[in-house]
């Protein structure tokens, strides 16, 4: 685990990011990304996966929102 300390540049708080952080997310100074709270968890993503996980999201909705009388049959046991 690794631990940073939180910094202010121009007024903002900033957390600086390795180059090897840099590397593991696709991404490289200068770059926009997706900035995502999950609990108290932030979550960062390139735009392109962000991208990615908005169209598979509304893929799995529309699978759920498509079987939803047979998710629901099943999930009232057997008749």
């Amino acid at each position: 685990m690794s631990q940073q300390q939180i910094i202010t540049v121009e007024g903002s708080a900033a957390l600086p990011l390795s180059q090897d952080v840099l590397s593991a997310l696709g991404i490289k100074v200068g770059d926009r990304v997706d900035l995502s709270l999950v609990g108290r968890q932030l979550l960062v993503q390139s735009l392109e996966d962000a991208k990615q996980r908005e169209r598979l999201q509304a893929i799995v909705d529309d699978v759920f929102e498509r079987r939803r009388s047979a998710y629901e049959q099943l999930a009232s046991g057997p008749p």
